[in-house]
């Protein structure tokens, strides 16, 4: 579905290719989202894409104040802006590294097409080698210095992601190659799947044993006069 764009001037629909609204008159003119490279009016307060402030100046500490820096390296060195297809991350220029603010990579997973292109785009350019370590070991955010938290994107990718829940991921060096190419394979639609089996099968698995239970109560109700009331009846109908 296209995305529509409107006159940040008065708020009514207008053509992307259009100088003027044919509404108010007001000036039109295409400008970039600087956190996902989306296309807005200039004057836009907020994107039409990711919902991120266009013109207004980030704050300390917002995912849109910079410089960032890199939360791998012990040096801490600034991010630099790279585009990668149609989204904007930000990269360590020492080890690679790659932070993507949430709404950027919830883009970027969800279109196959897009995630392709990414892989594809990256290659050989992110594939520095980061050194081995025993001990695991939890990143500051790139934005807020925040300890962020670990975990397997997609819970079956292979790829541990550190992730600020505030800002954005940050991805060790060839980490966002994998877990783009994860997403084009449909590795995302995958582990869906297999989650909604695994609950189906655990509410399959409850159901079972509340019925197995009301009929053992059941037999003992006809064995035992007197047990007082078909406790068989109200389980079911807890249950349908």
């Amino acid at each position: 579905m296209a995305v529509v764009l409107h006159c940040p001037s008065c708020g009514a629909a207008a053509n992307p290719h259009a100088t003027g609204c044919a509404y108010c008159s007001a000036v039109l003119a295409l400008a970039s989202c600087p956190s996902c490279l989306g296309t807005v009016f200039t004057g836009s307060r907020h994107c039409v894409h990711c919902g991120d402030r266009v013109n207004e100046p980030a704050l300390p500490g917002d995912a849109g104040a910079g410089p960032h820096k890199c939360p791998r390296c012990r040096e801490r060195p600034a991010l630099t802006s790279q585009r990668l297809g149609d989204v904007a991350v930000e990269q360590c220029p020492t080890c690679t590294g790659v932070f993507v603010r949430h709404a950027v990579l919830e883009r970027l997973v969800t279109h196959r097409d897009e995630a392709a292109t990414v892989s594809r785009d990256l290659g050989e350019a992110t594939r520095t080698q980061v050194p081995f370590q025993d001990v695991v070991t939890y990143l500051p955010c790139a934005a807020c210095d925040a300890l962020m938290g670990r975990q397997n994107f997609g819970k079956r990718s292979g790829v541990i992601i550190d992730t600020c829940k505030k800002h954005g991921v940050w991805f060790d060096a060839d980490e966002l190659r994998r877990v783009a190419a994860f997403a084009a394979a449909g590795g995302l639609d995958e582990s869906r799947r297999r989650e909604i089996e695994e609950l189906d099968r655990k509410i399959s698995e409850k159901k079972n044993k509340v019925i197995q239970h009301a009929t053992s109560t059941h037999e003992l109700r006809t064995t035992q006069p007197g047990f007082g009331f078909d406790l068989l009846d109200v389980l079911w109908r807890i249950i349908r």
